[in-house]
């Protein structure tokens, strides 16, 4: 609501414009037709403008179809009409034939107005939205301008701040999360790119990268029992750890299992094989570890789903062959 009162106070200005507009045309277009009519007795002599090929008037006409379209020009015509009046009946015409011929000129008048201002309504049309938009951006153009110089002086303020509240930069042993993570892009590329023989190396490497603890990749076909890849000697003590695939739910979560302890996992769908799982599951001191090593798990499960994905479909391009 708040962005469209601007806008309606904008479309009513640009309405009132345009009626203000068409008035003030229509009052000097009937101005010239009085002068036009009143110069026939007063400089050329009642009837002169019947006897020549085109009545003045018809300036008027094609003047305000031109200009102004089809509303102004038909009010014209009428304007006209009623300006030209009720020619006289010669004697013996009959009353068809003398209508006939007091309604010549008029509906000539009126055909051009017709044919000429609808033509011309549609560019007045067409002009008038084009104003109303540029119009509309200019002040949307205004805005964003105070926007940006708003959010240039937050960041100015922010930045002042930042430099007056700055602290130490973190050892090593108080790396982030975030840090994990932009450390270990170069081992999740890896991850990303690799091949079907590459992949369980890559993986314990960009997982020894990215966590603290030990880490698993999961690979489910709905066919057998899930394929281990990765550091699963923690693991191998609990014969549940293939029963967890089967309670994570797609995304990222926290397990907190009976035997395993905390766990931080991620399962994802193939994108190929729509129908196989991929899970990646680390080992959490408690629920704050699990938690700080979701975004690594994330990461490591999509990065694995890149590579499992081009392994479906090298395997499905040598059974075509």
């Amino acid at each position: 609501m708040a962005t469209s009162a601007p806008q309606d106070k904008l479309s009513a200005d640009v309405a009132q414009a345009s009626w203000t507009e068409t008035l003030r045309s229509f009052f000097g277009l009937l101005v010239l037709l009085v002068i036009i009519a009143a110069a026939e007795p007063l400089l050329f002599g009642a009837g002169f403008y019947s006897q020549l090929d085109f009545h003045p008037f018809w300036i008027v006409v094609l003047l305000a179809a031109l200009q102004h379209g089809f509303a102004l020009g038909v009010a014209t015509v009428v304007a006209a009409t009623l300006l030209l009046g009720v020619p006289d009946r010669i004697v013996g015409e009959d009353v068809t034939a003398y209508l006939a011929r007091a309604s010549v000129l008029p509906l000539r008048w009126l055909i051009v107005a017709l044919l000429i201002g609808l033509m011309r309504q549609a560019q007045i049309r067409e002009a008038a939205r084009l104003v109303s938009e540029n119009a509309r951006l200019t002040q949307a153009n205004e805005r964003l301008a105070m926007e940006v110089e708003r959010m240039d002086d937050m960041v100015i303020g922010l930045e002042r701040q930042a430099v007056a509240s700055s602290s130490p930069a973190p050892t090593p042993a108080q790396a982030t999360p975030l840090a994990l993570l932009r450390d270990g892009m170069p081992a999740v590329a890896a991850l990303a790119g690799a091949t079907g023989g590459e992949l369980v190396a890559s993986f314990e490497t960009a997982a020894d990268a990215l966590l603290d603890g030990p880490a698993v990749l999961l690979l489910d076909d709905a066919e057998g029992e899930p394929l281990l890849m990765g550091n699963a000697d923690p693991f191998a003590s609990s014969a549940d750890l293939t029963g967890v695939m089967g309670s994570l739910e797609p995304g990222v979560q926290t397990v907190n299992h009976t035997e395993l302890g905390w766990l931080a996992a991620c399962r994802v769908a193939p994108s190929v094989e729509p129908d196989h799982v991929i899970a990646v599951v680390a080992s959490a001191k408690d629920e704050a570890g699990a938690r700080d090593a979701l975004a690594s798990v994330e990461v490591l499960a999509e990065a694995a789903l890149v590579a499992y994905d081009r392994l479906c479909r090298d395997v499905a391009r040598e059974s075509d062959r």
